[in-house]
């Protein structure tokens, strides 16, 4: 049983442990993709299934190219989580990745994405400024540390993917019981929901 991060993300508010241990995992999988120099390109929290045990898969790679032969150019993928080099048409790579994941990451802090009410205003804001002002300002210094790296504007400053696994934020103790139940017991309220 189990169903995507973005499911989760609006139906429980996470606590710093819980979205570090989930984003270790997610880490995880795109360093995979990274290490085989594939980039994803459409990396957003319903792209991303959580199962109740902890385990955690990303999907939809319709959109995951191979970045060997250089970067790409055209704009893709899901507006919250376009990064800003994407949208400004430069060329694009693994970076965009990271961006992606960032969101995802701020998601589960604010429970939607960033401006998530218009598309159009978080691609704009994007865009021009980034999303740095939107790191919460309630989390953990890890955590604004973690998000400062991983949402950096310029992305030849972005930090790649295996530096931020070595990141302290996501090698704190894993709570995989307490978020087992958490996801169990969100997860159980959908099913409900959705027969009803």
């Amino acid at each position: 049983m189990g169903g995507t991060l973005s499911e989760a993300s609006k139906a429980y508010q996470f606590k710093d442990p819980h979205i570090a241990f989930i984003t270790r995992q997610i880490s995880n999988g795109v360093k995979y993709l990274h290490q085989k120099n594939w980039a994803h390109r459409d990396l957003k929290s319903s792209n991303v299934m959580l199962q109740v045990d902890g385990s955690i898969k990303i999907i939809d790679f319709g959109l995951a190219s191979d970045m060997g032969n250089g970067g790409k150019t055209k704009m893709l993928g899901s507006a919250f989580w376009i990064p800003p080099e994407m949208i400004i048409k430069e060329q694009h790579s693994l970076p965009a990745d990271i961006w992606s994941l960032s969101v995802c990451v701020l998601e589960m802090f604010y429970q939607s994405p960033p401006y998530a009410v218009s598309p159009l205003k978080c691609m704009f804001e994007v865009a021009t400024v980034g999303l740095q002002h939107y790191i919460p300002k309630g989390c953990s210094e890890e955590a604004k540390d973690w998000l400062t790296r991983s949402l950096c504007y310029d992305q030849t400053k972005r930090s790649n993917i295996i530096e931020l696994l070595k990141h302290p934020w996501l090698n704190q103790p894993v709570p995989v019981k307490e978020l087992s139940a958490i996801l169990k017991s969100v997860f159980m309220s959908n099913t409900i929901e959705s027969l009803m």
